[in-house]
Parts: C-alpha cells; sequence; structure tokens
C-alpha cells in the first residue's frame, strides 16, 4: 500500500513554527500572570465546574480528571 498526501508542507513553515515558540516563550510570564493574578479571571473561574468527591466516583472519572479532582 502506497501512502501519500495532497502537498509537502509549505517552504519556510519551521521558521514560522520557530518564530511563533520564540515569541510565545518570551511572553510566558505575562499570560501566566493575566490568567492568574486576575481579579476578573477569577471571579469567573474560581469554584467552576467543581465535584465532590462522590459525583467524581458516581460519575466514573479517571486519569487526570480525578488527579486534578481538589480535596
Amino acid at each position: 500500500m502506497v501512502s501519500t498526501v495532497a502537498q509537502d508542507l509549505p517552504l519556510g513553515l519551521c521558521r514560522d513554527i520557530d518564530s511563533s515558540t520564540q515569541q510565545f516563550a518570551s511572553r510566558i510570564d505575562e499570560l501566566e500572570e493575566m490568567s492568574t493574578g486576575n481579579r476578573i479571571w477569577k471571579q469567573r473561574l474560581v469554584d467552576i465546574g467543581t465535584v465532590t468527591v462522590q459525583q467524581a466516583k458516581d460519575w466514573g472519572f479517571s486519569g487526570v480528571m480525578l488527579r486534578g479532582r481538589a480535596t
């Protein structure tokens, strides 16, 4: 069986990916502060989607969903 793709990767794609990751890396602290230190962000997200231990068991949580459940 022969497998093909419709097109090769565009020229410069690796360069573009590298450029994007460099920009992201230089702004990671800013992004973290924006998401964890922002009062409005916290008001909208803290205690949203929480489940009890019993709910986690009843709903069959496993893996990261179970490990991420706060006590």
